[in-house]
């Protein structure tokens, strides 16, 4: 093989070693901020914001697994908005329910990885 071939082919995976290792940094990241939030370590507003911050450092994400996390995310969001729309720091009773449901959600996704 060329010489030049061979420095691609170490050059890429490099690459892949270092994306695989940043994701799986975030992964972990996004599973710590939730076990903060749930023993009231991090607010609501906080958890919101670190989590959307965390994916979006994230590294050629797949397109499924990226909408998969929006769409929990979103609900974080929105109970966050709703807390927030009253001034609260953390959700109302009634929106508890979809927190929670969106939080595991978030959870088994990050535990079934990219």
């Amino acid at each position: 093989m060329k010489i030049w071939l061979l420095q691609l082919i170490k050059n890429n995976m490099a690459n892949y070693t270092d994306k695989n290792l940043i994701n799986q940094a975030a992964l972990m990241a996004i599973e710590r901020r939730i076990d903060l939030y749930e023993h009231g370590q991090l607010s609501l507003p906080q958890l919101a914001q670190e989590l959307f911050s965390t994916v979006g450092g994230m590294i050629e994400v797949s397109t499924d697994w990226y909408n998969r996390f929006m769409k929990y995310w979103g609900a974080i969001e929105e109970v966050n908005a709703l807390a927030l729309s009253e001034g609260l720091r953390e959700p109302k009773p009634e929106h508890e329910e979809v927190l929670y449901k969106a939080l595991d959600e978030v959870r088994k996704l990050v535990r079934q990885g990219l």
